[in-house]
């Protein structure tokens, strides 16, 4: 949570199903080693009920906590994130289990400066591992459902003309098993630039073995309130993916597709049919279509083909 009174974050916990909160000592850690950023992600180990760790990252830097969140280590530092020249900001953080039962950390970065240079990181025996992901900054990353299995990582990445979601899968090349996903503006067909990005994986998406499917979802803000929901069908080794504009308000007419950007996405793991919720930049109700307007929250209960204003 965002704390007004010392302009900084801090973690909480609630040990009465959110009746009562209390801080943790994250913000301890944080100031010994002068590190004032956001908190962008936290993760519990799948492995919690018996190891009791959680990982939380902040924009700077990557923190583990053995204890359940009663004290927190720093990770070593990133490699660019220097935070105080500010060269690096951490976008996202995964963590699961490997083929091995091993505890796999794996980070997202972006460069705020002009240049692009983000990558993905994965964390070996203390030590960050780049998984060169090419040209881009990494606005989001996840870790496969089935990563024990397939040990695949999709990053929604952009660069200075286009937003892409790449795949790699083992120890192979990104969008080699799995071709990238260029997406573009429905409307008109051209690329564009993404500042945000949210992932939603389906339990079933598994990118190696036998009955896995290459579906998942995106929510993306862009310049102009110009972003949306989409499904992403992806394919094997050849072809292209196919990329569907979700339109969570419907559409603006006949043919027009509407356009919203989208700051948060959750989704069940179930089949046949993926609920969605999808949280939005902003509330306007008297934008067009009318009278559905743009509201802060979309529900859909059919993996995205109808959506209801919350």
């Amino acid at each position: 949570v965002w704390n007004e009174s010392s302009g900084n974050w801090t973690l909480v916990k609630s040990l009465d199903r959110a009746y009562t909160w209390q801080d943790c000592s994250l913000s301890d850690a944080m100031a010994a080693i002068g590190d004032n950023g956001d908190i962008v992600s936290i993760k519990l180990s799948p492995s919690w009920n018996s190891d009791g760790r959680l990982y939380v990252a902040t924009k700077n830097r990557v923190y583990l906590s053995q204890d359940r969140g009663r004290s927190f280590d720093a990770l070593t530092p990133v490699p660019g994130t220097v935070y105080a020249s500010g060269a690096y900001n951490i976008t996202s953080l995964a963590v699961d289990l490997d083929l091995y039962g091993r505890i796999t950390v794996a980070v997202g970065t972006r460069d705020p400066t002009a240049a692009v240079g983000g990558d993905v990181y994965i964390l070996n025996e203390g030590i960050w591992d780049s998984q060169s992901v090419g040209a881009y900054d990494v606005l989001t990353m996840e870790l496969s459902p089935n990563y024990a299995m397939d040990a695949t990582i999709i990053a929604v990445c952009t660069d200075a003309s286009k937003t892409v979601v790449r795949t790699k899968v083992n120890t192979g090349a990104w969008g080699v098993t799995v071709p990238d996903a260029t997406i573009k503006d429905a409307a008109s067909g051209l690329d564009f630039v993404s500042y945000r990005a949210c992932l939603g994986l389906p339990g079933y998406f598994k990118a190696a073995g036998s009955g896995g499917r290459l579906t998942y979802f995106v929510g993306l803000s862009v310049a102009g309130s110009r972003g949306d929901v989409f499904r992403i069908d992806g394919v094997w080794l050849y072809g292209s993916p196919t990329i569907t504009d979700l339109d969570v308000r419907g559409n603006a007419s006949a043919t027009g597709h509407t356009e919203t950007n989208i700051w948060s996405m959750a989704l069940s793991t179930g089949e046949p049919e993926i609920t969605l919720i999808a949280g939005t930049e902003a509330l306007n109700t008297s934008a067009v279509p009318v009278p559905h307007g743009q509201f802060l929250a979309y529900l859909s209960s059919d993996s995205g083909l109808n959506w209801i204003p919350r």
